[in-house]
């Protein structure tokens, strides 16, 4: 009996060890979950990971763009906190070599309190966490509650971890921890989410990871970046945009790119499905867009009208085909103008909204749209059917401006993005349509183009161009420098104090952008951008701008309008055209006269009735016209044998009674008077050579001195009546670019007139017959010499411009500048005096650009500008501000709003 019982209880014992072995084996075997069972299908983005310890090496170690956002507040934390954690983490060898091995998960989700997250991580089958416990209890001091859930602090933020299913989920929020592990339990995660599935067989290889994006669910991260009444839409497009992104993410110190594929979803009408077949197209309208364009979005279509009804579909889906057909109708009673006759037939590949990065315009008027036209003949017909018939065309530069009575058939045509276009002008140019809200935007474009320096050929744009698609179907651009104004227009509160509170942080970034382009009906390549360049150069863009009706070499000139005391533009093209242009850039009246302007433009009042003529002279003869461009009196005077320097004109006695003295290619002297008839009395004796230089007056000890130097480098110093009162022994050098400048004193042993040779030796001949000599170090040939103050002390100083740089020095010899030019030869040298300090100003006519250099030898802010010839600086507008005026190698006159101190 007993051997029964000790029988039946082995027998036990061994189908119970085979029980538990079974079940212990099937334990042993069960497999594990991925984390993604435990993800929310809800989720808006997810991060999938290989190895943290490596991309956090890189982010914190090896790019400069994690430099910059250590400067926001959040971020700084991060920085920390992740210092912090790695630090403890890399000492324990059992997570550090679980982190090597193991994908993990960083999750963004949304709930009515707003973005939560949480990072999550699957463990090996039959690992034991339990050293991983102690390190949660020991080094990250965590304390466990009842539910097995360890909370810690971090930097004074609390963080929880529970531990489940060989799972283990960190998360500042306990809520998103339960909604985790509930989703671990349920059939609700993006394990089981086919479309989800779909993109993720797709993701590439990558030490730096994946990003995933739920369109889905995308809008709700963003709300609250989103002004209140714009809130609904960005939901709706956002929504409706597509379905699941993954790209792969790659790093560089200064750039992150992400590629990858995005998917929709064939039994929901999404956006991007519009373009489901259309093939991606070429961007050849950016040979259009301005180069100040701060933002964009393209549109390529290889059939728009089959875009346009996929388009109708989709408005249909998302409730907005009524208000869309509504409007169609307005059209035609109001306009009569039919969409589906009068727009949609002439479209082609392209079309373009963009935002222009100047403060001379005000928001409204910033933006643009360009599209491309399959006729431009039709397009053109069309356009003016719908144009306003009172306005009178505009032709700027061959090209006829128009204005349309609205705009609104072009956000029924594109979007509800085109709505920006409200009551635009329009022009036509290589068989693109541009339309903006402001003439002057036209302007811009046209001159730009013409230049062959539209956004495409700007260098910043270039640089960030190499690292995109050349084709797409959308392509959102934006330079976040030059968006401000742009982002806070349509931003929340909250989006409008950060851009505030952060702009020299925005200012280092040059460049987002985001690109989708079809590769099957529901599979789209993406694309997305973002380049750092912690050099950022802040533009300067031009008030306005005026094509004259060919080139111009001429220094402009800023003149007094008498009766309005508004100053204006005087300016003569190398055609011989002369202009008067007012101070918002619209041309007064122009005039033909002969030969080219030699002189500065004076003003005088020969009729001493408080009114204002402007008399110059040329080759050929001396002008004096009046504001209108009437010639007074008896002008233009023709000079007998040719006008062979600039005019000089004085009033001796400050009577109104001016002498105007004219030097000739014969060695002659001209006197005139107010009448431009020979002044009697005048007795100057013609010199064996011409007068190479102006007329330079003096007073020294009460006694009048007409100083000329002739193209023998003889000087001379003449009464008021003609008298030879000083005939120098020395002479001076004299060349093809020679300048004399004169320096009075109170005697003639220190008075002197100053130029340089061909080499740069300046040559100072005292009154009194002494000749100086100064080497102003190594000096190139050619160069420009300019003798005048420039450190502000009231004494002149020695300035040279040659291909190696700008420099200056003091009487005393001291250096005052130095500003290393890279081997371009100048075209002019000036000087210019502010309020608080001086500059000089340099022009390149080679490379179409101007410098400006203040007293120190720093380049003043936003320059290089473009304008290769001669420049004025002034305050055309009486307002305080300095403006610069300058023409470029096509002849277009820009005026610039200048920064008066660095």
């Amino acid at each position: 009996m007993l051997k029964r019982i000790i029988l039946y209880v082995f027998i036990a014992l061994m189908i119970g060890a085979l029980v538990w072995v079974f079940l212990d084996l099937r334990q042993a075997n069960k497999p594990v979950k991925s984390a993604l069972y435990a993800i929310p299908q809800s989720s808006s983005i997810v991060i999938e990971n290989d190895n943290p310890f490596e991309t956090w090496n890189r982010i914190a170690n090896k790019t400069v763009i994690w430099e910059e956002f250590k400067t926001l507040d959040g971020f700084q934390y991060a920085d920390s906190s992740l210092f912090h954690l790695d630090t403890l983490l890399q000492k324990d060898e059992s997570w550090h070599t679980l982190l090597e091995k193991e994908k993990t998960y960083l999750v963004f989700n949304h709930n009515e309190n707003g973005a939560e997250w949480g990072w999550l991580m699957k463990f090996p089958a039959n690992y034991d966490y339990s050293e991983l416990e102690g390190v949660l209890t020991q080094s990250l001091e965590a304390k466990k509650d009842s539910a097995g859930s360890y909370s810690l602090n971090i930097h004074e933020k609390s963080f929880f971890v529970q531990f489940k299913e060989q799972m283990v989920v960190v998360s500042p929020a306990k809520k998103f921890i339960s909604k985790t592990l509930q989703t671990l339990e349920s059939d609700e995660s993006l394990a089981s989410d086919s479309l989800f599935n779909e993109v993720y067989k797709t993701a590439g290889s990558t030490n730096h990871g994946h990003v995933f994006v739920n369109y889905q669910n995308i809008s709700a991260i963003g709300q609250n970046l989103i002004k209140a009444g714009d809130k609904e839409v960005f939901k709706t497009v956002t929504n409706h945009f597509a379905e699941w992104s993954v790209m792969d993410i790659s790093m560089k110190s200064n750039e992150v790119m992400l590629n990858g594929f995005t998917n929709l979803d064939p039994l929901n009408n999404q956006f991007l499905g519009t373009f489901s077949n259309q093939s991606p197209h070429d961007h050849d309208a950016a040979k259009i867009l301005p180069e100040n364009t701060a933002s964009f979005i393209h549109f390529g279509f290889s059939n728009y009208l089959n875009w346009y009804e996929h388009y109708r579909q989709w408005l249909e889906k998302t409730s907005q085909l009524y208000s869309h057909d509504s409007l169609i109708k307005e059209l035609e009673v109001n306009y009569k103008l039919t969409l589906e006759k009068d727009v949609l037939p002439w479209i082609e590949h392209e079309s373009v909204l963009g935002y222009l990065d100047d403060e001379t315009l005000n928001h409204r008027d910033r933006y643009f749209a360009v599209v491309k036209t399959s006729n431009e003949v039709l397009a053109s017909k069309k356009l003016k059917a719908v144009s306003i018939e009172s306005a009178e065309p505009r032709s700027y530069r061959d090209y006829e401006i128009h204005q349309l009575k609205t705009g609104k058939q072009f956000s029924l045509a594109f979007g509800r993005h085109f709505k920006a276009i409200e009551k635009p002008y329009y022009t036509i140019i290589d068989r693109f349509v541009i339309l903006a809200n402001d003439e002057r935007t036209l302007v811009k474009i046209i001159n730009d183009y013409l230049a062959g320096e539209p956004l495409i050929k700007k260098e910043s744009f270039a640089q960030f161009n190499e690292s995109v698609s050349e084709e797409s179907n959308v392509f959102l651009y934006c330079n976040p420098a030059a968006s401000s104004n742009l982002l806070m227009s349509f931003g929340s509160d909250h989006l409008d104090q950060f851009i505030a509170k952060n702009k020299s942080f925005i200012k280092k970034f040059q460049a987002i952008s985001l690109q989708w382009s079809r590769e099957s009906d529901n599979l789209f390549y993406q694309n997305a951008y973002l380049l750092h360049n912690p050099v950022y150069k802040e533009e300067v863009h031009s008030l306005w701008e005026l094509a004259l009706d060919t080139t111009t070499s001429m220094k402009p000139a800023v003149v007094k309008n008498h009766y309005t005391g508004a100053n204006e533009i005087f300016i003569q093209d190398d055609n011989n055209t002369v202009y008067l242009i007012s101070n918002t850039g619209k041309v007064l009246w122009k005039k033909q006269i002969e030969g080219k302007i030699i002189s500065e433009i004076e003003q005088i009042d020969v009729y001493q009735n408080d009114k204002l003529q402007m008399i110059f002279n040329t080759d050929e003869a001396v002008y004096l016209l009046d504001r209108l461009g009437n010639n007074v009196e008896s002008f233009p005077v023709k000079i007998a044998g040719g006008g062979s320097a600039p005019i000089t004109v004085l009033d001796y006695d400050n009577n109104g009674d001016h002498r105007i003295l004219v030097p000739t290619k014969t060695g002659d002297l001209l006197n005139l008077n107010n009448k431009g008839e020979s002044v009697k009395g005048w007795v100057f004796e013609k010199q064996k050579s011409a007068i190479v230089s102006k007329v330079l007056y003096t007073v020294i000890k009460r006694k009048d001195y007409l100083i000329t130097v002739n193209e023998k480098g003889h000087v001379y110093g003449h009464s008021r009546r003609g008298n030879v009162r000083l005939e120098m022994e020395e002479v001076l050098p004299v060349h093809g670019n020679s300048i004399f400048y004169l320096h009075a004193n109170s005697s003639l042993e220190s008075s002197y007139l100053s130029t340089a040779d061909s080499f740069g030796l300046v040559h100072n001949l005292l009154l009194d017959d002494r000749l100086v000599k100064k080497e102003l170090g190594d000096v190139h040939t050619p160069n420009i010499y300019l003798h005048a103050d420039i450190n502000m002390d009231n004494k002149p100083d020695y300035i040279v411009a040659d291909s190696s740089g700008v420099k200056a020095w003091s009487d005393d010899d001291d250096e005052l500048l130095n500003y290393e030019l890279d081997n371009e030869v100048p075209t002019s040298l000036n000087n210019y005096r502010f309020q608080n300090t001086s500059a000089v100003g340099v022009s390149f006519k080679s490379k179409d650009e101007i410098l400006l250099i203040d007293r120190t030898g720093k380049l003043w802010p936003h320059f290089p500008l473009r304008g290769g010839m001669p420049f004025s600086i002034s305050d055309l507008n009486d307002d305080g501000s300095y403006n610069l005026i300058v023409t470029d190698k096509n002849g277009i006159l820009y005026t610039y709003l200048l920064d008066e101190k660095m």
